[in-house]
């Protein structure tokens, strides 16, 4: 049976939490998405497009292309760099409980 110290589980906690934070809003814009009809009232299909626009689709799929070729690119350099810096601590929060001890020894 292989034995996992602390670091080692609290990392894999930490990789499912991550991985979750990032799979599970966009999960559930698709099936938002997919459970609309026609005959929704205009409140519903505002807080549907105010949910969907709060994930990550419309970066991945460059759907704000024609906004976002107006807008200065300082302001869009850091509408860029959410997803990035959410990504950095999510390979922090996985890191970070390893210690330094898990890593091979680069020593020669």
């Amino acid at each position: 049976m292989i034995e996992y110290s602390i670091g080692v589980a609290s990392a894999f906690i930490a990789a499912g939490i991550a991985i979750l934070q990032f799979v599970l809003p966009n999960a559930l814009a698709l099936v938002l998405a997919g459970s609309l009809s026609d005959s929704h009232s205009a409140v519903t299909w505002s807080v549907v497009s105010r949910f969907l626009l709060s994930t990550d689709w419309p970066l991945a799929l460059r759907s704000d292309t024609a906004a976002s070729d107006t807008v200065p690119r300082r302001i869009a350099f850091l509408t860029y760099l959410k997803p990035f810096t959410l990504m950095l601590l999510a390979i922090a929060a996985v890191t970070t409980p390893l210690g330094k001890s898990s890593f091979p020894r680069t020593d020669t």
